[in-house]
């Protein structure tokens, strides 16, 4: 083929609305993937893990709550499928506040340049122990490519690099006793059953009193599979966030109802707030590490019982939900 016979295509850009035709319903599920929140990270220098999504706050809900991993730090990110406008400016600062994060992630169609300067005032004036960012999504397509996401930052605290650089080295020696008990805890856990738990051997030992194993994301929906220690018991659970959380609860359960109860006769389930979950529970010290061996094999029985029969519900749930609102107008 000649140079003059080389048929390269044109790179358009596409507004966020042809993608995405709803901030709650639509683009924050689809931030919320491992994936997406992956290319979020990577925009970033940071190491994000969804929370929750649709947190409350108030008589408001922040689109996504999330953990930095590589600083140890909460993060907000609010969504917006529009330019930058002071409504949106007020509900990052209200949430940041309301949820006690460090982080604020501002995402939205273009920035106005009086809010990129509003952004930028906020990290001068708030110093090294907060860092808020506002992005610019940007869509584009070659041909009939699928729509390639992109995002652009516009504003970030000065020397976000080198703080980064600098906190990834040195945050292993900055936890406390209890989290290095428990990053040994869940470091054990992945290294013993990795290879039995999907996804399991791609995450890093947490932190905290649970290390989540798989997640996925589906309509209005986020799904965790976790190995948690809530209180004085021990829990493997399927953990249920976002807007549709209780459809989705509803629509499991069903099915649940109908075909895999006497599968699973010691599974649990709860509602609380606007999340709910599936799960098995018992008494246990946390952890003990005298008899991890046994914890870890409860843990990865249940885990494995857990994603064998309701991930492909999880995956399916809006489909089940349509047939319950039909049933119920029969």
């Amino acid at each position: 083929m000649t140079e003059s016979e080389l048929k390269v295509g044109r790179l358009e850009s596409v507004r966020l609305r042809e993608v995405w035709a709803n901030e709650a319903s639509d683009f924050t599920p689809w931030l919320a993937s491992a994936e997406n929140m992956a290319l979020l990270s990577e925009a970033l220098g940071l190491s994000l893990e969804v929370e929750d999504t649709e947190v409350t706050v108030g008589a408001f809900y922040a689109d996504i709550l999330a953990w930095d991993r590589l600083t140890d730090r909460k993060v907000v990110i609010e969504n917006q499928l529009t330019p930058t406008d002071h409504s949106h400016l007020g509900q990052t600062i209200t949430y940041a506040s309301g949820l006690g994060a460090q982080i604020v992630i501002w995402i939205c169609e273009d920035v106005r340049e009086e809010h990129r300067q509003a952004i930028d005032w906020l990290n001068e004036a708030t110093g090294e122990d907060f860092a808020f960012f506002v992005l610019a999504a940007r869509v584009y397509r070659i041909g009939d490519s699928d729509p390639a996401p992109l995002f652009e930052i516009a504003a970030r605290p000065n020397g976000w690099a080198k703080e980064i650089a600098s906190r990834s080295r040195s945050v292993a020696a900055e936890l406390s006793p209890t989290q290095k008990t428990w990053v040994g805890y869940w470091r054990e856990f992945i290294e013993t059953k990795g290879a039995l738990l999907e996804g399991l051997s791609e995450k890093k030992p947490y932190k905290g009193n649970w290390q989540t194993v798989q997640t996925i994301t589906r309509g209005g929906a986020g799904f965790q599979f976790n190995a948690t220690f809530p209180r004085e018991g021990m829990r493997a659970e399927l953990y249920i966030g976002g807007a549709d959380a209780h459809l989705a609860f509803d629509a499991i359960n069903a099915q649940l109802d109908e075909e895999r109860l006497r599968k699973v006769p010691d599974l649990q389930s709860m509602k609380m707030g606007q999340s709910a979950r599936f799960y098995f529970e018992r008494a246990a010290e946390t952890p003990n590490h005298l008899d991890a061996s046994e914890q870890y094999d409860w843990l990865s029985e249940r885990l494995a019982i857990l994603v064998k029969e309701l991930k492909p519900l999880a995956i399916k749930w809006q489909s089940f939900a349509d047939a319950l609102v039909e049933g119920e107008k029969e």
